[in-house]
């Protein structure tokens, strides 16, 4: 599969779809612009007002439901849980909001720069940087819309085994490449046009595999909310579709093709989205797996 000058190949094992060549570092940088998250403080006037109505509207709801799943999970009363890519820092709000003492972990300087001036305890840097330091330290190990960013997501997955205590869970949603959606659309996919931010696209079996490679049983899956299957399709619909505030070209682009996106969501994505998590796994799906035993204890 091919996302603008980038091309995925498939691994002859799993079936993943890998960026290759990988593009240096530099390159990956450069891809991420100013604004590619929401942020809901940003702006003035009218886009200011706008994006607060997408917080209401939209962020919010979605950041509070993705804490159901660790709810629901077998944990301490007050859990410690490290969310790795926490980005501004919203979902972390969340998770504290929640009773959970978080953590975040955030790459970019800019977005942990945000979620610190919001007063949570973010660390910049990758986790493979701090592995030693929070070594035993979670009961949990998020990451929403992560792996598929990572160029070394076994690495990263032995990382997140490391800061992990027995039993521990590690927390993921992430765009599935067997999925019928991504099959049908193909290059026009948004998780393939996302390239090459995307590096790896993988399958189930893939993230499985490496899983258990790294210490974790196989993982539970199950789809992510309809409401975000059904806006990728939208924004893979919609040429220049956009994710979160990142307005490239003005607010009267962002606001037309944000409203393209949203109808093709509502009209085509959710009827579509409905249909193929009834016929086989999501674009986007969470998945849940538990630490292995330590064979030592």
């Amino acid at each position: 599969m091919v996302g603008g000058e980038f091309s995925f190949v498939r691994c002859g094992g799993c079936g993943s779809a890998i960026l290759r060549p990988q593009p240096p570092p530099d390159v990956i940088r450069q891809a991420y612009p100013d604004g590619y998250m929401f942020r809901r403080e940003e702006g003035g006037g009218l886009a200011r007002l706008i994006r607060r109505w997408e917080w209401a509207l939209f962020y919010r709801r979605l950041i509070e439901r993705e804490t159901r799943p660790i709810q629901r999970l077998p944990l301490p009363r007050t859990p410690s849980l490290l969310d790795v890519g926490c980005g501004e820092g919203y979902r972390l709000e969340a998770f504290r909001q929640a009773g959970m003492v978080a953590d975040g972990l955030e790459y970019s300087d800019r977005a942990a720069e945000h979620a610190r001036a919001l007063g949570l305890p973010v660390r910049s840097g990758t986790l493979e940087m701090h592995a030693e330091e929070l070594a035993g330290r979670y009961d949990v190990v998020t990451f929403f819309d992560v792996l598929e960013h990572l160029p070394d997501m076994v690495t990263t997955l032995h990382a997140a085994r490391r800061v992990l205590k027995t039993p521990g869970w590690i927390v993921a949603r992430v765009p599935l490449v067997e999925a019928l959606t991504l099959r049908w659309f193909g290059a026009r996919h948004v998780s393939v046009r996302e390239a090459p931010r995307h590096l790896l696209l993988p399958t189930r079996r893939g993230v499985d595999a490496a899983l258990v490679k790294c210490g974790f049983e196989r993982a539970a899956w199950q789809p992510a909310a309809l409401s975000v299957a059904a806006g990728l399709i939208g924004l893979s619909l919609v040429s220049g579709g956009v994710y979160g505030n990142a307005a490239r070209g003005g607010l009267a682009r962002y606001l037309v093709l944000r409203g393209l996106s949203t109808v093709a969501a509502v009209v085509v994505g959710l009827p579509l989205a409905w249909a193929e998590r009834t016929v086989g796994p999501s674009a986007l799906a969470l998945m849940v797996a538990r630490t292995r035993p330590d064979p030592a204890a």
